[in-house]
Order: C-alpha cells, then structure tokens, then sequence
C-alpha cells in the first residue's frame, strides 16, 4: 500500500515531528502555518482531515501513550500531555528542548529534555522527572529518541555525540 499525506492548508509539516498511534488508526503532527506558529494536529488515516489541536502552540515532536489515549509533545520548555478526547493540555515536567520521548503502557513517560545530556523518566500522574542513564561531565553527549523494547521496560536510545 502507498499513501500520501498533505499538510493542513497555508502549513507546512514539521520535520521530524510525526506519530503514528500504536494502533495504527491515526496521525498526530506538527504543522507550522505562513506566520511561523506551530500546533499539533491529529489525523484519523480513515479520514481527509485533520483536526488542530488548541494549547499546542509551539509543539514538537509527539508521541503516543501506548493505549493511544493520549498524546505527549514538547512546547514552551515543558513536557506536556494532552488527552485528545477532551482536548486537556498539562504539563509533565520540565524540558528546555525536549528532543524524543516515548510512553509505556504502565504510565512511565522516557524523554529528553535537553540538547545535551541523559535521558529522564517521568510517570504521567506524577510530574518528577529524574535522570535515567548518565552522561559524563563534558563529554558533549546527549541520550535521546528513546524507544521501548515491545515489553514496555527495556528500552533503546540514541547516543548523540558532539565533536569538542
């Protein structure tokens, strides 16, 4: 099967900022409009449109809540959820350039929440955020994209390394 999948009219997606559910039915982006805002979108693959999402201003790379009830995004220096079903938006934790995360069925959220640096682990009803894996003093590293393994413990992530 191939597919193509348009931008909203007068946006543009986002790079690196697209999350297909777990179960495969729909579609959370980020798309910029000519004014330069991003916001997240969601798009059931059932459907032509796509439908924004208030109080994602400034949203980049999405991702799932293994029950696909819910979405969890970087925006204004925070770790935000929203619950697509009501359209509520709440902070998670902190993320000054949140680059990747991933949410397991068990509530735990893993995230980058900088450029450089570890990875955190965060539960999605309790908002303490604290490091997971370690990066030594200057080395320049950052531990991001995390993923889970499919037994929803384990888990892989990227090791950036910056040339000093």
């Amino acid at each position: 099967m191939r597919s193509s999948i348009l931008p909203p009219s007068d946006t543009a997606f986002l790079p690196y900022s697209f999350a297909l559910s777990p179960d495969g039915t729909r579609l959370a982006f980020v798309a910029v409009d000519r004014d330069g805002k991003a916001m997240l979108w969601i798009r059931s693959l059932a459907d032509a449109n796509a439908q924004r999402l208030d109080g994602t201003e400034g949203a980049t790379y999405p991702f799932w809540s293994r029950d696909n009830r819910h979405i969890g995004f970087f925006a204004q220096r925070k770790l935000k959820g929203l619950d697509p079903a009501t359209g509520a938006v709440r902070v998670l934790a902190d993320a000054p350039s949140g680059h990747g995360g991933i949410w397991n069925s068990d509530g735990i959220i893993l995230f980058t929440p900088s450029v450089a640096g570890p990875l955190y682990r965060t539960r999605a009803d309790e908002g303490v955020a604290v490091p997971i894996t370690q990066v030594r003093e200057g080395s320049g590293q950052s531990h991001c994209l995390p993923s889970f393994l499919p037994d929803g413990k384990h888990f892989l992530f990227y090791v950036f390394r910056n040339s000093v």
